[in-house]
């Protein structure tokens, strides 16, 4: 390619994405999203380390949206989703809420089929052997 060439495909994609190589920046095309779209979007993991966390992610995600979860529930599934495995009493203080509403919402997760009992292990809070609660 001739230097005339590449300068002019440079100065194209200058002037239609603002910089020269790679993606367009996302910046420049902003898609407008609802409040929960937005809270999904910001708390997302930011990478993922295997194509099986991936895929499980995914379907996990897909299954969610099908069901149309409640905003109570939502928090928790996100909060299990985002930090792993966690007890009823580690949920409650992470949302600033009683524990007798997380394991009422853990139960319904449980019941629609989004969370697992992660095994047991002693509490970060309580020093109780406790079950621990994962996303599917």
């Amino acid at each position: 390619m001739t230097n005339y060439k590449k300068n002019n495909l440079r100065a194209d994609m200058l002037q239609r994405f603002g910089q020269e190589s790679g993606l367009p920046l996302f910046e420049a095309a902003k898609p407008v999203l609802n409040k929960i779209q937005q809270a999904r979007l910001d708390n997302a993991p930011k990478s993922i380390p295997t194509a099986n966390d991936t895929k499980r992610l995914s379907r996990t995600l897909q299954i969610a949206e099908a069901v149309h979860l409640a905003e109570d529930q939502q928090k928790v599934f996100e909060l299990l989703l985002n930090e792993g495995p966690m007890t009823n009493k580690e949920m409650a203080e992470r949302l600033g809420w009683d524990a007798s509403t997380v394991s009422a919402r853990n139960n319904e997760l449980r019941a629609l089929g989004l969370v697992i009992d992660a095994g047991r292990r002693q509490c970060r809070r309580t020093g109780y052997y406790v079950h621990q609660w994962n996303v599917k």
